[in-house]
């Protein structure tokens, strides 16, 4: 049959069989279990369009030389939602400018175990592993192991308004963490001191547990959502990684999910602008 396509009568936004969601993470003590850890490959730190320079030091002025980032995903299982999916925060989701919300990074010399301990305390990475573990008392010392123990925990939440939809006239509320607000999940009583333990729901949503960037599993890649897979993609060591061979070998993997590349189980992301890798301390990678 014939196919006529009129480009100056074509929708902004394709359709979608998407329930929007209409519920959103309120502010406050929530409880949560960590639920994915996703190696994104080596990536540009990116502000305002351009590549993040250091600024003081023998390397002023010079590039910052990219470094791996990773996303990590937070499930609310009591929160109430009306979409197709649960509530969750997720860091690190990229954007088409190439820049990051939320970013969390592991410079090289961390990886290699050679950054000195005042360093490596002040990393967001390490920041949030060592939040896990105090908050959870397991002794794991990487987010694999959390991740796929689905570890229960308690997050003090904030909101921010996002930019009011002219359209809809809809202004969206998100919802926002800090590593300093993962903590375990009980309260104290203030005067008795008794202690109150909570009981955190199994998670709802359907997640990649772990995926690694040098030991990639066809499973794990079949689970990762859209944006994740793109963002892989557009590492700047994608090129020849075990991630590109294996779906190189086997181009089937990269088939499953594709009438899903729509939907996002991240309806939270943060409203923050992205970190201004500039005015951040300038550690060694």
């Amino acid at each position: 049959m014939a196919v006529n396509v009129d480009v100056n009568n074509l929708p902004e936004k394709g359709k979608s069989d998407r329930k929007p969601e209409t519920k959103f993470i309120e502010a406050g003590n929530q409880l949560a279990r960590f639920v994915s850890y996703v190696e994104l490959g080596k990536h540009y730190q990116i502000f305002k369009g351009a590549r993040a320079v250091y600024e003081n030091g023998k390397n002023a002025g010079r590039e910052k030389p990219p470094v791996l980032h990773v996303a990590l995903q937070f499930e609310f299982p009591t929160c109430e939602y009306t979409g197709d999916y649960p509530l969750t925060i997720q860091t690190t989701r990229r954007m088409d400018n190439g820049e990051f919300f939320d970013a969390v990074v592991v410079p090289q010399a961390l990886a290699d175990g050679t950054l000195g301990k005042s360093y490596s305390l002040r990393t967001r990475f390490v920041k949030y592993l060592t939040a896990l573990q105090a908050a959870t008392g397991l002794n794991y010392t990487n987010f694999a192991d959390f991740a796929k123990a689905q570890v229960p925990v308690m997050i003090n939440v904030t909101n921010k308004l996002g930019k009011m939809n002219e359209e809809t006239g809809v202004q969206p509320t998100f919802a926002n963490m800090k590593p300093d607000g993962i903590v375990a999940p009980r309260f104290v009583h203030p005067v008795t001191k008794e202690v109150d333990e909570l009981e955190v729901p199994p998670a709802i949503g359907s997640y990649c547990a772990a995926f690694e960037w040098d030991t990639p599993t066809a499973e794990a890649w079949k689970q990762l959502p859209p944006w994740h897979k793109e963002a892989i993609k557009k590492a700047v060591d994608f090129e020849g990684s075990p991630t590109d061979l294996m779906l190189k070998a086997d181009p089937t993997i990269d088939e499953v999910n594709k009438p899903d590349e729509d939907q996002d189980q991240t309806p939270n992301t943060p409203a923050e602008p992205p970190a201004d890798p500039q005015k951040q301390e300038d550690i060694p990678v």
